[in-house]
């Protein structure tokens, strides 16, 4: 079974000051509530992803920035309903780059490697 190869390009004061206040945001659609409802192969805090966010995201495990990743996925479904995959996807990453979680490469898991 192939795997998917995600490169991203992190920059510590977009998401200081843009991801990190998105992520304490109050709405329906939080974060905090996110997380609480579900699961991943390890227990994430909240807490300790916010802190890592906005003092030095390349310290951000894994599973947490998939967590953030998945999340704003799960955001923009919400708020943009009439995106197509392709629209919603590129609107995913527009808005993960502006709060300085650009990803800027991936493969598929279809991608021949030789």
């Amino acid at each position: 079974m192939g795997q998917e190869l995600y490169v991203f390009k992190l920059n510590q004061q977009l998401a200081k000051d843009c991801c990190g206040e998105m992520l304490k945001e109050k709405s329906a659609h939080a974060y905090r509530k996110y997380l609480q409802e579900q699961t991943y192969d390890q227990d994430l805090s909240f807490d300790t992803i916010l802190q890592k966010v906005e003092n030095n995201i390349v310290l951000i495990g894994i599973e947490e920035l998939w967590s953030i990743y998945h999340w704003f996925d799960e955001k923009i479904e919400h708020s943009h309903p009439h995106l197509d995959f392709q629209q919603s996807e590129e609107q995913l990453y527009q808005e993960m780059k502006q709060r300085g979680l650009n990803l800027c490469f991936k493969i598929p898991y279809k991608t021949p490697i030789q």
